[in-house]
C-alpha cells in the first residue's frame, strides 16, 4: 500500500525535475551564445512612427502597401452598393490578404469591380459545415505573384482552417504572404491551442520556402499581439495598443507579423482603417451589417532592395504537424518518452519558454 501510495508523487517528481533541467539547458545555452533576451516571448509591437494616415495610391514605385482584412460572412449575398464599398477600400492598397470569404462567386463580382486587378483564392478549409475560403487581391501594375499559392497542410488536423501562402514580388522585393483565420471557440484556453502553433506555421513556410525567408504572417488571431499564447520569438507585430482593429474599438484581433532579422524592408509606417468612424459615422451596428465587424489594417515595405537570393521552394511542401502540439502542454500532459522522441532541441526550447509563461 506504501509503494502505491508513493509513486504518484515520484512520477510527479520526475516530470518537475525533467522540466527543470530543460530550462537550465535553456539558459546555458543562452549565456553560451548571448542570445538571452528575457522575458521570452515575442517582440513588443513595432513602436516607430504613429499609424499614418492612409492617402490615395500615389503611384510610387519605392513602396508597397500590403493589407489584411477579415470580411465577415463574404458572400454572394452580399449586395453590389456594399460590394462597391469594399472594392473601393482594397484599391486603396496594392496587395490585401482576405479572411472569411464564403464562396469565391463573391470574389469574382469584387475583382469585376477592380480593372487592372486580379485575385488568388484558396480551396475551402474549414471543419464540417464551418467552411471558409481566403484570398489575395493584387494591382498588377504593381505587384506579381512567383510560383503557386499553397495551403499550409495540417494532416493532424491542429487548425480549425489551415493558413493559405503565396509569394510575390513588387519592385525588387520578393516575399510570402501567409494568411489565417484562427477559431474564435468557445473560451479563450480553447483557441489558444490554435496560437501556440503559429510559430510553427511560419517556421514551416520558410523551411518550405527555400532561400526566400521574407515572410509576413497576417489575418485574424481572435488575441491581441501581447497574449501569453504567442510563439513568435523575436517576431514584430505591426499593430500594437491602443489602436484596435474590429467595428466599434472592441479588440485588437488582426496583426501582420514579420521578423525584423530576415525582412528589413519594413518602413515604419502602418495603420488601421477606422471606416465604422470615417463612412459610418459611428454608426457600428450599420458597419458591422452592411460590410465587417473588422477593419482593414495595413503596412508599408520599401520595394528597393531584397535582401535574400531569387530562389524559391515549394510551399505545398508547407505542414505543421503533431510535433507542434507537444510544445503547447502544460507540465506533465505529454508522456515523457513523446517528448523526447518527437522534439529536437529546438522544440525541447520551445516547451520551456512555453511553460515559463504558465
Amino acid at each position: 500500500m506504501a509503494r502505491r501510495r508513493t509513486q504518484p508523487r515520484e512520477k510527479k517528481g520526475m516530470r518537475i525535475l525533467f522540466l527543470v533541467l530543460v530550462i537550465i539547458l535553456v539558459v546555458v545555452y543562452l549565456v553560451a551564445t548571448k542570445r538571452i533576451g528575457l522575458p521570452f516571448g515575442p517582440s513588443a509591437p513595432a513602436s516607430g512612427p504613429q499609424p499614418a494616415q492612409l492617402a490615395a495610391p500615389s503611384g510610387s514605385r519605392s513602396e508597397v502597401r500590403i493589407a489584411s482584412w477579415n470580411i465577415r460572412t463574404l458572400s454572394k449575398r452580399k449586395g453590389d452598393a456594399h460590394l462597391r464599398v469594399i472594392a473601393d477600400m482594397i484599391s486603396r492598397f496594392d496587395l490585401v490578404a482576405v479572411q472569411e470569404p464564403k464562396d469565391t462567386e463573391v470574389l469574382d463580382r469584387i475583382s469585376a469591380l477592380l480593372p487592372g486587378w486580379t485575385y488568388s483564392a484558396s480551396e475551402a478549409v474549414g471543419r464540417g459545415t464551418s467552411k471558409e475560403h481566403y484570398a489575395f487581391f493584387w494591382d498588377q501594375s504593381r505587384v506579381s505573384q512567383i510560383g503557386a499559392p499553397s495551403i499550409v497542410r495540417d494532416p493532424d488536423d491542429l487548425l480549425m482552417r489551415e493558413p493559405y501562402a503565396a509569394t510575390f514580388r513588387s519592385g525588387r522585393f520578393d516575399f510570402t504572404l501567409c494568411t489565417i483565420h484562427l477559431l474564435f471557440g468557445s473560451s479563450p484556453s480553447e483557441r489558444r491551442e490554435e496560437l501556440v502553433l503559429m510559430d510553427e506555421v511560419v517556421a514551416s513556410v520558410q523551411e518550405a520556402n527555400g532561400a526566400e525567408q521574407d515572410v509576413l504572417l497576417m489575418g485574424d488571431f481572435n488575441f491581441p499581439p501581447d497574449d501569453r499564447g504567442w510563439q513568435l520569438t523575436r517576431w514584430t507585430a505591426v499593430i500594437g495598443p491602443p489602436l484596435r482593429t474590429t467595428v466599434g474599438d472592441v479588440s485588437l484581433y488582426d496583426n501582420i507579423w514579420f521578423d525584423p532579422r530576415t525582412t528589413k524592408e519594413y518602413t515604419g509606417k502602418y495603420g488601421v482603417v477606422k471606416f465604422d468612424v470615417d463612412d459610418y459615422g459611428g454608426d457600428t451596428d450599420r458597419a458591422r451589417r452592411e460590410i465587417s465587424d473588422h477593419r482593414p489594417i495595413w503596412a508599408v515595405f520599401s520595394t528597393l532592395a531584397d535582401d535574400d537570393p531569387d530562389e524559391y521552394g515549394d510551399l505545398s511542401r508547407a505542414r505543421v504537424t503533431r510535433t507542434a502540439r507537444l510544445i503547447s502542454v502544460a507540465p506533465g500532459d505529454a508522456p515523457l518518452e513523446e517528448l523526447l522522441a518527437a522534439c529536437g532541441w529546438a522544440r525541447l526550447m520551445g516547451y520551456a519558454q512555453a511553460n515559463l509563461r504558465n
